[in-house]
């Protein structure tokens, strides 16, 4: 489990949360402002509104759903391998069934049959 779960999430969240701390270093002592309604809503630096918990966070999630994509992906996959190695099972059986069928009337048909000695005496 820890060679499939954890060390990816914990790769993909380490990107993820590099790339961020890459783009608030760049990014981070611009100034944002966001007005509503001809009023100032926010007005203060990227680093004051986006902080590295944040990015934390964010990256943590991301990885995780990353993850969880990765996983959905490989069971769907294993689910349609188990459907077609089904589907062969059920072939194998129907195609024993009329085998067994076709035994059974052959079966029938020998037991039906009587010899007549048709020998003259």
């Amino acid at each position: 489990m820890l060679k499939k779960m954890v060390l990816p999430t914990i790769a993909i969240s380490s990107t993820i949360f590099a790339i961020f701390l890459m783009l608030l270093a760049e990014y981070g002592s611009q100034r944002i402002e966001i007005k509503v309604d001809n009023q100032d809503f926010v007005y203060s630096e990227v680093k004051d509104l986006i902080t590295p918990g944040v990015g934390a966070a964010l990256s943590l999630t991301f990885g995780s759903l990353s993850i969880l994509a990765i996983e959905y992906r490989k069971s769907v996959a294993k689910q349609k391998n188990l459907e077609k190695h089904l589907l062969s099972i059920k072939k194998a059986i129907s195609h024993r069934d009329a085998q067994i069928d076709k035994l059974r009337k052959n079966q029938m048909r020998s037991s039906n049959v009587r010899f007549i000695d048709f020998r003259m005496r």
